[in-house]
């Protein structure tokens, strides 16, 4: 009795799961856009990030955020809204061309800007679509 609850259990789980899946394929087939990968970095080397990091010390010149952007059925804009303790610091409007597309916005960082940081990445109508929050010490 207590292994076919045990299976029963299990196959439900299994089930809600590959609804789960399906349901994130009809999403990205539907179009919505979304963000596979986002990450602050120290450099970008042919398109990829390379010192990627959620703490960063204060003598680091520059740090970029680099977002993989999937789902765009047709040329739009997303936007890399930099804050530094909740101040808002800048603002980076970026095309995205295609269906998955890579891109990057970069802000210079001086010794004096150590604390809380978050890059929030905003769809062309508004839609917050990935809130990327690290330290600078």
């Amino acid at each position: 009795m207590i292994y076919q609850a045990k299976t029963l259990l299990l196959t439900f789980l299994i089930s809600c799961a590959c609804v789960s899946l399906g349901y994130a394929e009809l999403k990205n087939e539907a179009g919505e856009l979304s963000i596979e990968e986002g990450v602050i970095c120290q450099e970008i080397i042919n398109r990829v990030p390379v010192g990627t990091g959620d703490i960063f010390p204060k003598e680091v010149p520059k740090l970029y955020c680099f977002t993989k952007v999937v789902g765009a059925q047709k040329p739009t804009t997303i936007t890399h809204i930099w804050y530094h303790n909740g101040m808002l610091q800048s603002k980076i409007n970026l095309p995205v061309n295609s269906s998955s597309w890579r891109t990057w916005s970069s802000l210079d960082i001086s010794p004096q800007k150590v604390g809380e940081w978050m890059v929030e990445v905003v769809s062309e109508d508004g839609v917050a679509l990935e809130s990327i929050i690290f330290i600078v010490r």
